[in-house]
Order: structure tokens, then sequence, then C-alpha cells
């Protein structure tokens, strides 16, 4: 029979043996199947929660699911943490990055990043329940929503944008009546202070923390320095603007403002190309205080502060 293959027969023992291997093992892929389940339920109602989520659109035209009444707000955002902190809603407000410390009556708000590096540690262990970020802020959109916290998106690049972020924070905090009485006020003050085409408008260069660093046309500080009655000197190019040497010393502004305290004004202009402004040798070089260019509800006081250096009131 040499070659010849004969099954063998098994045993009872061999064939319970067997069977309670193949129990167990789709026993087991059940196991590991309903836990797949319930996380993939989990994350689902994470990224869509329902109940006591409610929806809006932010300014990026993107709908989110926040909560119902969220408690512990995320501000990225200056123009949300001033809008929360004007509406009286500051004990919400539990952590906001380093820029937002410049946002006056931000309370006991913890400071745990500076722009977009935030800590996923940190969130988790604050139980951030929604955040505002500026509608560039991808890096931390993704974190946030890896961790399932609701972000809503800011868009503030412009005076004329102000009361849609007005509004919207109200509604994302219920506080829209509120809201919408600070914006109706904003709209009507920004209508009656539209910039009008002037010839001879005194010349204004602004620098923001670094060296020859400014900002041009279609931003809220463009619109505030003419709102005050004065030209940006920077107003031919768009978004931030880093002049030369050359350039500034050409551009030759009427008035030279720094952002920061007397003691950035005062490192500004002793650079050799500050110092050989004529705006400087006259005296017309001038700290700005940070708090000024937050975009909110104070752009009028702001505006009332820069026409009153424009004009030489101050």
């Amino acid at each position: 029979m040499g070659g010849l293959y004969l099954p063998r027969h098994l045993s009872n023992g061999e064939q319970v043996s067997q069977k309670s291997s193949a129990i167990i093992s789709i026993f087991g892929l059940m196991i590991l199947l309903t836990v797949a389940i319930l996380l993939w339920q989990r994350n689902a109602f994470n990224k869509h929660p329902s109940g006591s989520y409610r929806k809006i659109k932010d300014q990026t035209a993107r709908t989110v699911a926040i909560p119902e009444r969220p408690q512990r707000i995320l501000s990225l955002s200056s123009s949300a943490t001033d809008t929360l902190v004007r509406l009286g809603q500051t004990h919400r407000l539990c952590a906001v990055d380093e820029y937002n410390r410049n946002v006056p009556g931000i309370g006991t708000a913890m400071c745990i990043s500076k722009g977009s590096a935030i800590s996923r540690e940190q969130i988790q262990s604050l139980k951030v329940d929604m955040a505002f970020i500026w509608w560039f802020q991808d890096d931390a959109a993704h974190l946030l929503d890896d961790i399932s916290v609701p972000v809503v998106r800011i868009r503030t690049g412009r005076a004329g944008e102000l009361s849609e972020t007005i509004r919207l924070v109200g509604e994302c905090i219920n506080f829209q009546n509120d809201a919408d009485h600070m914006a109706q006020s904003l709209v009507e003050w920004v209508a009656k202070n539209a910039p009008t085409p002037a010839t001879n408008c005194p010349r204004v260069y602004i620098e923001f923390y670094a060296p020859l660093k400014t900002i041009g046309k279609d931003s809220y500080t463009n619109d505030m320095i003419e709102m005050a009655g004065g030209q940006n000197i920077a107003n031919a190019k768009q978004g931030r603007v880093l002049f030369s040497v050359e350039g500034l010393i050409a551009a030759d502004p009427d008035i030279v403002m720094v952002v920061g305290d007397t003691s950035a004004l005062q490192a500004a202009i002793q650079r050799p190309e500050m110092s050989n402004l004529r705006a400087v040798r006259e005296k017309r070089a001038f700290a700005v205080s940070p708090s000024w260019l937050i975009p909110g509800a104070g752009l009028p006081v702001a505006v009332e502060n820069f026409r009153a250096i424009i004009s030489g009131n101050i």
C-alpha cells in the first residue's frame, strides 16, 4: 500500500476539541467586531454629535456641531475673545493663546500656546468643549478635530466683517440678542465713519513687533488708519509687508506708530533707518497699544485714539 494515503478517523475527543477551538475563534472574532463597532459609533458621535448639540455655520461656510451651551471655551481668535469679554461671558473662557493676552479682561483664562502651537494634553485636561480659531489656523483645526473638539473659524480681516463675527460668537454662546445689539451699533458707526477719498492725508507707517514689519491694504489696520484720517504708506501692497531699509527711508512717513509699550518705541526709533526719518526727528513717533488693534466692538475708541495721533492732538 506504499504511497497510498488513507484519512485517519478522528476520535470523539478530537472532534470535540476542534469544535471547541472553532467556537472560541468565532467568539473572539465577535468580540473584536463588537469593540470595533462601539469605537466607530463613539467616533461617529464625536464627529457628528446630536442630542445636546446644535449646528451653526462659521465664517468659512463650514457647518459645525457645537454644544448647546458651551462652558469650556478655547479662543485663539482675539475677535472672539473680545466679544466674549464684552458680552460678560469671560467665565466661559478657559484658555487662550499668547496673542489673546492683549485682550483686556480675559480673567483667569490660561495661556496655553503661541498661535497654532497648542498642546493636545492641555486641551484634554482643561476639558475644552468648543474652540474659536482664525480662519487660517489649519494645524490647530486638525489637532482639535482629532480630539473631537468642535472648531468655529473666525474671519475678521476687515472692519466691515466685525458685525458678522460678533453675531456668530453670540449665536455660539446663546447670547444672540445682546450680540445683535452690539453688532448693529457697530454697523451704524462704521457707516458714519467710512473713509472718504482725500488728498494730503498724513502718511502713516505702523510697525508690528519686528523691524520693518507692517501691513498693507485690505486689512483691518488699514481700515483703522483711513477712518482716522491717515494714509497707510504700505497700501500699495496686500497682507503682511516687510519693508526694506531703503524703502522705508524713501517713503518718509509723516507719522510713525510702533505696536507695543514705550520701551518698544524707544528701541525701534534708535535703529539707524528709523532715527533718520523726519517723523522721528520731529517727535511724531508713538507707541500704539496692541489692544487698539483687536478687531472688535472697541473699534470706535481705537479709531479715536488713532485720530488723536494722526491729527496731532496727543
